[in-house]
């Protein structure tokens, strides 16, 4: 009662038989992708950085420091551009060394904590032994500020995850610029007061003001990001598919496909009720009521929000299958979180998410007001169509309140439309950090995956959907 007749253009079962193969070829092909985007990116800027160092180092040599206040008369115009162009290759270095490390790269991120941690020790080895004989107030000074960046860098190294170790990475090279600006700035302004001339540490104050802004704004540096990775994967099929490998991890695809076969199982709703999809609250008993399934042989992949309203998508999905039924002649295999995650192993489960997409004929969609909104939910759907799920195969079920049906359908249009990631969601914060990390490995920032969604939303809201509506009480 109360719900509305669903239209049945899309209840033939369109799964063809499941190609392993295929599957297969495509974890490995996002395996590549990954580790080449690695090579490219990570190498090519910690070589850059490198460089910049060498030629750094050629030109110090090659020319006095800059550390005598009372020859500030002295200083030409050549004098100036040297100190302001070895001051900015300083903090290029910097900044090269820390953008090399994908976003879940931990061993890389060590790497370049131990880079920098290395030239800032040569750096305060090498004006040590200069400043000692000319500015012994001024070695001293620079040998404690260096000894302390270096620490900061430790403590970046021991964070137990790697986006821990990026966010400690970033702040202590913020901090240290800022130190090194202040620092910079009051010799300047002292220098000023004292010699009225102009002394060379203005410039790199000024430089430093400049690039302080990446060291501060993540949003920038991801943006710095997905420029490289468009530049290093023209196709953005090539960057989806590097986010699909992210989420099987580091496992072989052969591993993947076994360990999915094994754990794939589905559900008939009529061993289901009511309370069952009310709360996501782990129950082993709603295990057990699963069965083991053939991959390729499950009719439908149900994805929902465990926030929208229980009795709405209770409704929907009764009505769903009774129409199957109608239509086949049987009731409909499915995948239900709730009942086919082994939840003494949710963890196993989750890496074999892609396979089990793909081992489902069709996603079926309940979309609330809050389904776009559950992190979760949006990747079910990104994963569906990455692994090779076509617009066929897909249902949009709309769960409308009964008379309100227009200002909710109004409100789910809004929120695909207006799709951004960083409003989602997750129950575990666990969880919802690792799919970040896994979104921003593979497409470099947060609007690059928006972008990408939403070229794909409109045609998921007009392809397949159907329309539920439910009494309020």
């Amino acid at each position: 009662a109360g719900v509305a007749a669903m239209p049945d253009s899309k209840l033939a079962v369109l799964g063809t038989d499941f190609d392993e193969r295929k599957v297969e070829e495509l974890v490995l092909a996002g395996q590549v992708s990954l580790h080449r985007t690695r090579w490219r990116i990570s190498g090519g800027l910690t070589l850059a950085g490198l460089c910049v160092a060498v030629v750094q180092a050629l030109l110090e040599t090659q020319s006095r420091l800059f550390v005598i206040e009372e020859d500030c008369f002295a200083y030409t115009t050549t004098d100036h551009l040297l100190f302001s162009f070895l001051e900015l290759s300083r903090l290029l270095r910097f900044i090269l060394f820390n953008l090399a490390p994908l976003a879940d790269d931990a061993v890389m991120t060590r790497c370049i904590l131990l880079l920098d941690a290395l030239f800032w020790a040569l750096d305060a080895w090498y004006r040590h032994n200069y400043l000692q004989n000319v500015s012994r107030h001024q070695s001293i000074i620079f040998s404690v500020f260096s000894s302390l960046v270096i620490l900061g860098f430790g403590w970046a190294g021991v964070a137990a995850r790697v986006q821990q170790q990026q966010a400690r990475m970033w702040l202590v090279a913020a901090i240290a610029v800022c130190a090194w600006i202040g620092l910079n700035a009051l010799r300047a302004a002292l220098v000023a007061w004292r010699y009225h001339c102009l002394f060379p540490t203005v410039w790199s104050t000024l430089e430093g003001l400049v690039v302080l802004r990446i060291y501060l704004a993540a949003n920038l540096r991801e943006a710095i990001h997905a420029r490289l990775r468009k530049c290093a994967h023209r196709r953005s099929a090539t960057r989806a598919a590097a986010g699909i490998s992210g989420l099987v991890g580091g496992c072989s695809p052969r591993d993947v496909f076994l360990q999915a076969s094994a754990r794939f199982r589905c559900v008939e709703l009529h061993s289901l009720c009511l309370d069952d999809i009310r709360s996501s609250t782990p129950d082993t008993r709603l295990f057990q009521l699963s069965m083991p399934i053939k991959l390729g042989n499950c009719d439908a992949f149900v994805s929902h929000s465990w926030h929208d309203d229980a009795d709405a998508k209770w409704c929907a999905l009764r009505k769903w299958c009774e129409e199957f039924k109608q239509a086949h002649g049987r009731e409909p295999t499915l995948w239900f979180d709730r009942c086919c995650i082994d939840q003494e192993d949710i963890a196993g489960n989750l890496k074999c998410l892609p396979i089990f997409l793909r081992g489902c004929r069709r996603l079926v969609v309940l979309c609330g007001k809050t389904y776009l909104e559950r992190l979760w939910c949006i990747i079910e759907i990104f994963t569906f169509f990455h692994v090779g799920g076509a617009n066929e195969d897909f249902e949009l079920v709309h769960l409308l309140q009964a008379g309100a049906e227009a200002e909710e359908a109004e409100f789910i249009a809004r929120s695909f439309e207006g799709f951004d990631v960083r409003n989602c969601r997750c129950t575990v914060q666990a969880d919802f950090d690792r799919m970040m990390v896994i979104i921003k490995a593979a497409f470099g920032s947060l609007d690059a995956f928006n972008e990408r969604l939403r070229a794909v939303m409109p045609t998921l809201d007009r392809v397949g959907s159907l329309t539920t509506a439910f009494p309020d009480d």
